[in-house]
C-alpha cells in the first residue's frame, strides 16, 4: 500500500473519531434540551399562560447550535468519506486485478 493511501486512510480515521465525539456531544445536548426546553409555542399549544416571560435559558440556544453543527459536520463527513472510499476503491481494485 502506498504512502498516499495510508495518509488518506489516517485522515479518514481522524475524521471518524471527530464525528464520533460530535455524536456524543450531540447526545448530551439533546439530553439537556429534553430536560430544559420550553418555548412559548409549546405553552400556547397547551393553553398555558404565564405571568412572566420565560427565562432566556429555556430556549437552549447553545444546545440547538451544537446539534445543528453536529448534523452539518456529519453530513459533510459522510459526503467526503464516500468520495474517499470511491477514490480508494478505484485505485486499489485495478492494482489487485493486475497482481492476479
Amino acid at each position: 500500500m502506498t504512502k498516499t493511501f495510508k495518509n488518506i486512510i489516517m485522515i479518514s480515521l481522524i475524521f471518524c473519531t471527530f464525528v464520533f465525539m460530535l455524536t456524543l456531544l450531540d447526545f448530551a445536548a439533546l439530553h439537556d434540551i429534553k430536560n430544559d426546553y420550553v418555548s412559548q409555542s409549546i405553552l400556547d399549544y397547551l393553553k398555558i399562560n404565564t405571568s412572566q416571560n420565560l427565562p432566556e435559558w429555556t430556549n437552549t440556544r447553545g444546545e440547538w447550535q451544537v446539534v445543528t453543527f453536529s448534523l452539518i459536520t456529519r453530513f459533510l463527513f459522510l459526503i467526503l468519506n464516500t468520495f474517499i472510499l470511491i477514490y480508494l476503491y478505484r485505485k486499489i481494485i485495478p492494482q489487485a486485478d493486475s497482481n492476479k
